[in-house]
């Protein structure tokens, strides 16, 4: 991101504008701005969750990258198929081999564009850890209301140990 200047931005404030997207431009405070040093330990500090999904988010945009070059491929050697139509004759084994290419591409493809189908959306993994968040809320409350009684009973059974030997010795009259 490059730092634009913007006649709307307030006095002391610096407007940035992100490049790859059509969003306005984000005010950033000249001071007590974030220094390089501070965003490279946060990015260091992934949480595992956060990593994971990271993850998949990288094999995504791989896929995607091997999914374009399967195409570019693809759409060579269709220009080249057409190119040796027009200039030359065929030799049955550059066919043999075009062909045996092309469904290897194909096949390749389609395991491609099954794993990218078959990945869960991020609305999907929110749904799942909103119900993850509300089942762990209510066993936190649970284990909570479990220890109160607990230490209500334990409060309870003390004071009877407590009181117990002391009417034992007023009832006993042998001293």
């Amino acid at each position: 991101m490059e730092p634009i200047s913007d006649p709307d931005a307030s006095e002391g404030a610096q407007s940035v504008l992100c490049v790859s997207c059509s969003q306005r431009p984000v005010q950033v405070l000249s001071r007590g701005a974030l220094g390089q040093d501070e965003i490279d330990s946060a990015l260091s500090d992934v949480s595992p969750a956060f990593s994971c999904h990271l993850t998949r988010a990288e094999e995504r945009i791989r896929a995607q990258r091997e999914l374009d070059q399967l195409q570019l491929q693809m759409d060579l050697l269709q220009l080249d198929k057409l190119k040796l139509r027009r200039d030359s004759p065929v030799s049955p084994r550059f066919v043999v081999d075009l062909v045996r290419s092309l469904f290897d591409f194909l096949e390749t493809l389609e395991q491609k564009i099954s794993f990218v189908r078959s990945s869960p959306t991020a609305p999907e993994r929110l749904t799942e850890m909103s119900s993850a968040l509300s089942q762990m809320l209510s066993l936190v409350a649970e284990v909570q209301t479990l220890s109160n009684q607990i230490l209500t009973w334990k409060e309870v059974r003390s004071s009877v140990l407590m009181t117990a030997p002391t009417s034992a010795a007023a009832s006993d009259p042998d001293p």
